[in-house]
């Protein structure tokens, strides 16, 4: 089963959304920062990342910007969390990528259909 990396530092949000994952199927893991993500990326290499854009320290894009500066990591698809859509739409004017972005608040019936449609355009390579 497909291991899902979850990154936000809201607690709350960081359990139910591993929680909802869990009872869909899929093996989690969750960080409550950019740093800690980066060490669990370095030693376990998970399918899909689930991030929330605003995090004290490092934001979701700083996490990702320094995901795509390393070969080995750049291709883990990304589906962005975000309540702050100016935040979106900078980013998407700044440069176009594969990933995703959801508003919070979510559904989770939206984020698995996202996060299917991730796997399955992305599958992993071993």
């Amino acid at each position: 089963m497909p291991t899902i990396l979850v990154v936000d530092d809201d607690p709350a949000t960081l359990l139910a959304v591993r929680e909802a994952l869990k009872r869909s199927g899929f093996d989690t893991a969750g960080a409550e920062n950019g740093p800690t993500a980066l060490e669990f990326v370095r030693n376990e290499r998970p399918d899909l990342i689930i991030c929330d854009v605003e995090m004290p320290g490092m934001t979701g894009f700083q996490f990702q910007d320094t995901l795509n500066a390393d070969p080995d990591f750049k291709s883990i698809p990304i589906i962005f969390l975000t309540g702050n859509s100016d935040a979106i739409e900078g980013r998407l004017g700044r440069e176009m990528t594969g990933d995703e972005f959801i508003e919070k608040p979510f559904s989770f019936s939206k984020l698995l259909a996202v996060i299917t449609a991730h796997l399955n355009r992305f599958p992993r390579v071993h």
